[in-house]
């Protein structure tokens, strides 16, 4: 796992939901795997973002979906 994708990985595990960290962490761990062999599209980014998402506290889902939107701008 690459140093940002740590970082995001943490990022995200300290606004989950308490007790969500474990499904987070897996969602994120395929995904960057996904990622490493240039599979990772524009559609398989939406289907992590609409699992991920719903897993986040409330209160931090729009700051979590910024910085996603961040990353999408970079994919195919």
């Amino acid at each position: 796992m690459l140093k940002e994708q740590e970082l995001f990985l943490q990022f995200v595990k300290e606004r989950v939901v308490a007790g969500q960290e474990e499904p987070a962490t897996e969602i994120l761990v395929a995904a960057f795997a996904k990622l490493a062999t240039d599979e990772f599209t524009v559609k398989e980014f939406d289907a992590v973002s609409e699992k991920l998402v719903p897993l986040i506290a409330p209160q931090y889902q729009p700051e979590v979906q910024a910085a996603m939107a961040r990353f999408a701008k970079m994919l195919k």
